[in-house]
């Protein structure tokens, strides 16, 4: 694994807890800032980038109140499939003439943060693995 340095964004590659991975992803989908879900939940502001950085796995005790607030399940957070399933369930079936569009979606996806690369990229392989155990 690639060592972060100080300053460097972390990217969710560096994160091995699926349950926070899903809500760096939902902060990400419902375009909320750290401090307005810490506000929203009622916990401290630097709470995110404290997850983040492994200073701490409080969220593990929010569990509940984070779930509400995306409006989705403790069962839904918590899990390793979330991101693909959620993604899954509201793509439609990929046709020849969306290649082009995959590959020009694919070489956008470069120019973003860490961050959404890592889950995008997780979220490719994941369609992949699920298109190859459907055949």
């Amino acid at each position: 694994m690639q060592r972060v340095q100080k300053g460097q964004i972390m990217g969710i590659r560096d994160i091995a807890d699926y349950t926070l991975i899903n809500i760096l992803y939902l902060l990400f989908e419902n375009e909320e800032t750290n401090a307005e879900f810490c506000t929203a939940i009622n916990i401290n502001k630097s709470s995110v980038t404290d997850w983040r950085n492994g200073k701490t796995a409080s969220y593990k005790k929010h569990l509940v109140d984070i779930a509400k607030h995306f409006e989705i399940s403790v069962s839904d957070l918590v899990s390793d499939q979330f991101i693909v399933s959620r993604l899954m369930d509201n793509a439609s079936p990929v046709t020849d003439e969306d290649s082009m569009d995959i590959i020009a979606r694919t070489n956008e996806l470069h120019s973003f943060p860490l961050d959404v690369q890592d889950i995008g990229f997780g979220v490719m392989r994941g369609i992949s693995k699920k298109s190859a155990n459907d055949k």
